[in-house]
């Protein structure tokens, strides 16, 4: 087992728009009900946004299909916050903008949520992230997740 998988194995997952467009994409949409059912998988409302914006921008689904009902369905959505939790995201928000180091809401929103929470941030852009690590978020590219998830699939298929 590699470390990324014992890591995978030890913890809940918080996923970011970035890893949202790429398990939704025609690729690798199929893996999505085994991720799900092998790993605890969160996604705050702030991802879900940018993703759902993203698929209306490009219109990939009609108006009338609700992504937020559909993505419920499949993930844990955080959609609430505590004070303590939104102080925190400011505090991080104002260290940042003082050091003009470059990030937006959501990625910082994601960071903190996954550090007080315990889980791997999983994206499809770990770039984004860049600068936000050293606050000790563990970060994970979404195709170490799929590799895993794939080579998973090939054990429990093999006769």
């Amino acid at each position: 087992m590699t470390s990324s998988e014992e890591l995978l194995e030890q913890s809940d997952l918080l996923l970011d728009a970035s890893a949202l467009a790429v398990l939704h994409s025609s690729k690798y949409r199929d893996l999505i009900p085994i991720i799900v059912s092998r790993f605890n998988v969160h996604v705050t409302i702030f991802s879900l946004v940018e993703f759902a914006a993203s698929i209306y921008y490009t219109r990939k689904t009609p108006p009338s299909t609700s992504i937020m009902q559909v993505m419920r369905k499949i993930y844990n959505v955080i959609d609430t916050l505590d004070d303590a939790l939104i102080e925190k995201i400011a505090m991080l928000m104002g260290e940042l903008t003082h050091y003009s180091i470059p990030a937006t809401f959501e990625d910082v929103a994601n960071v903190v949520i996954a550090l007080q929470r315990k889980m791997v941030l999983v994206t499809g852009d770990p770039e984004r992230y860049t600068g936000l690590e050293k606050y000790g978020a563990i970060i994970l590219n979404v195709e170490e997740l799929i590799q895993s998830t794939e080579e998973f699939l090939e054990r429990e298929i093999k006769p």
